[in-house]
């Protein structure tokens, strides 16, 4: 057990390594080095020439809001419609505490199994 414990370490401190390597090394790529590839010149220029909306076109209230009554009306249906939804009743409902633990061991028996026959350790 504790040389899967090792062998876990070692992978994690690895990624953190390998991590920390394509972060260095991504640093040292200068945006304006990337801009002057001939792939990326295109993009470049239609980014430059992109013009954002003037506010003073944006509409002060919006448009496409629902009256109150059509609201009410809404939620007077939304009402209607759960009303006549039949709940299922809960097959849980009377079982004891003895029958859940009984339940949790079970399953804590089958997970145990499980890792029995797990072919990694």
């Amino acid at each position: 057990m504790n040389g899967s414990r090792y062998k876990n370490r070692k992978i994690v401190f690895g990624m953190a390594f390998i991590t920390a390597a394509m972060f260095s090394a991504c640093s040292t790529v200068k945006v304006s080095d990337v801009v002057k590839l001939p792939e990326f010149r295109d993009a470049a220029t239609e980014a430059g020439s992109f013009t954002y909306p003037d506010p003073a076109e944006a509409p002060a209230v919006p448009t496409d809001l629902r009256s109150a009554r059509e609201w009410d009306q809404a939620a007077k249906l939304i009402i209607k419609r759960a009303a006549t939804v039949d709940v299922p009743e809960d097959p849980y409902a009377n079982i004891s505490d003895a029958e859940i633990a009984r339940e949790i061991q079970a399953l804590k028996n089958k997970v145990k199994e499980y890792k029995l026959d797990d072919p990694v350790e």
